[in-house]
Protein backbone atom coordinates (compact mmCIF):
# COMPACT_ATOMS: atom_id res chain seq x y z
CA UNK A 1 0.00 0.00 0.00
CA UNK A 2 2.79 2.22 1.13
CA UNK A 3 5.31 1.25 -1.93
CA UNK A 4 6.61 4.82 -3.34
CA UNK A 5 5.23 7.03 -0.49
CA UNK A 6 8.13 9.37 0.73
CA UNK A 7 8.87 8.89 3.94
CA UNK A 8 10.97 10.93 6.18
CA UNK A 9 12.63 9.80 9.34
CA UNK A 10 13.31 11.77 12.80
CA UNK A 11 15.13 10.20 15.91
CA UNK A 12 17.19 11.91 18.30
CA UNK A 13 20.13 10.99 16.40
CA UNK A 14 18.94 11.72 12.97
CA UNK A 15 17.19 13.23 10.93
CA UNK A 16 16.42 11.98 7.46
CA UNK A 17 13.90 14.37 5.59
CA UNK A 18 12.93 12.81 2.20
CA UNK A 19 12.02 15.00 -0.83
CA UNK A 20 8.31 15.68 -1.45
CA UNK A 21 7.53 13.70 2.29
CA UNK A 22 3.96 14.27 3.27
CA UNK A 23 4.48 11.58 6.41
CA UNK A 24 7.27 11.48 9.10
CA UNK A 25 8.13 8.25 11.17
CA UNK A 26 9.93 8.80 14.21
CA UNK A 27 10.71 8.11 17.74
CA UNK A 28 7.81 8.65 20.44
CA UNK A 29 10.52 11.14 21.70
CA UNK A 30 10.38 13.18 18.83
CA UNK A 31 6.74 13.91 17.75
CA UNK A 32 5.45 16.61 16.84
CA UNK A 33 3.32 18.14 18.89
CA UNK A 34 2.45 21.78 17.87
CA UNK A 35 1.37 21.54 14.43
CA UNK A 36 -1.98 19.88 13.15
CA UNK A 37 -1.73 16.78 11.11
CA UNK A 38 -4.05 14.74 10.14
CA UNK A 39 -3.57 11.89 11.61
CA UNK A 40 -1.02 10.23 13.87
CA UNK A 41 -0.20 6.64 14.66
CA UNK A 42 1.21 6.46 17.88
CA UNK A 43 2.73 2.55 18.28
CA UNK A 44 4.26 0.35 21.63
CA UNK A 45 1.65 2.33 23.64
CA UNK A 46 2.27 -0.38 26.54
CA UNK A 47 5.16 1.27 26.56
CA UNK A 48 3.43 4.01 28.51
CA UNK A 49 4.26 2.36 31.90
CA UNK A 50 7.56 2.42 31.59
CA UNK A 51 9.89 4.03 34.12
CA UNK A 52 12.21 6.08 31.57
CA UNK A 53 10.55 6.60 28.83
CA UNK A 54 6.76 6.49 29.59
CA UNK A 55 6.34 10.12 29.79
CA UNK A 56 7.19 10.38 26.10
CA UNK A 57 3.78 7.93 25.29
CA UNK A 58 1.84 10.07 27.48
CA UNK A 59 3.00 13.65 25.69
CA UNK A 60 2.31 11.76 22.70
CA UNK A 61 -0.71 10.39 23.13
CA UNK A 62 -2.30 13.27 24.94
CA UNK A 63 -0.48 16.15 23.17
CA UNK A 64 -0.38 14.93 19.73
CA UNK A 65 -2.46 17.61 17.45
CA UNK A 66 -3.73 15.16 14.94
CA UNK A 67 -7.54 14.96 13.82
CA UNK A 68 -7.51 11.46 14.04
CA UNK A 69 -5.21 9.24 16.52
CA UNK A 70 -4.67 5.76 16.12
CA UNK A 71 -2.96 4.04 19.47
CA UNK A 72 -1.94 0.24 18.93
CA UNK A 73 -0.46 -1.32 21.70
CA UNK A 74 0.11 -5.11 23.17
CA UNK A 75 -2.98 -6.91 24.42
CA UNK A 76 -0.81 -7.52 27.82
CA UNK A 77 -1.78 -3.43 28.21
CA UNK A 78 -4.99 -3.64 28.16
CA UNK A 79 -6.95 -3.81 32.11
Amino acid sequence: VGRGVPCSLLTGEESVPAENARVVSSTIEMVNTRDVIDVAVIDEAQMIFDDSRGWAWTQAIVGVPARELIIIGSAHAAP
